[in-house]
């Protein structure tokens, strides 16, 4: 396997970036139009007529109803429980947070697979991300104003509500 280069790199994470970045922004803009279910569904659907069209392209599909009725579970899971909650959660949250939420996730998922005896224990290199995580989130929680109104607490609240909604559809 050959070495990536750095432009390569570079340009990965920058493509991360601006895809990632763009997609909390565009659930926000979106949302003040269309109800965020039907954004959510339809964003959904065009990205899978999309890849169901690529998947065409390259042959004829062999998929069984067994595997038709799996993805339409997981995909019902994900628009109702995951995606669905990150856009109703950007109707009270800043979009900045909503992608902070999200990007919690794989922590978590760690931890509860871990917890539940689906994983093996997280190495010393996994605890220690966890850790600076945890860090960066009680600084930041420092440096801001400790006065906080009731209405931003419920905001939290309704963003750590849909990231539980997202965790369980995960």
């Amino acid at each position: 396997m050959a070495v990536p280069r750095q432009i390569q790199i570079v340009s990965a994470f920058a493509a991360l970036y601006l895809i990632w970045g763009s997609t909390y922004l565009g659930i926000l803009f979106a949302i003040q139009s269309i109800p965020p279910f039907l954004m959510a569904g339809a964003r959904f659907f065009f990205a899978g007529l999309i890849m169901f069209v690529i998947a065409r392209t390259q042959g004829p599909l062999r998929s069984t109803w067994a595997e038709w009725r799996t993805s339409l579970i997981v995909g019902a899971c994900l628009l109702l429980g995951g995606n669905g909650g990150v856009t109703i959660s950007e109707k009270f949250i800043e979009t900045g947070l909503a992608s902070l939420i999200v990007a919690t996730v794989p922590i978590y998922i760690t931890l509860l697979g871990w917890l539940f005896g689906m994983s093996p224990r997280p190495s010393g290199i996994v605890w220690l991300g966890c850790r600076s995580y945890s860090s960066d989130r009680s600084f930041g929680r420092q440096a801001r104003s400790i006065r906080v109104e009731q209405s931003m607490r419920r905001r939290r609240f309704s963003a750590q509500l849909s990231k539980c909604f997202a965790v369980v559809s995960f």
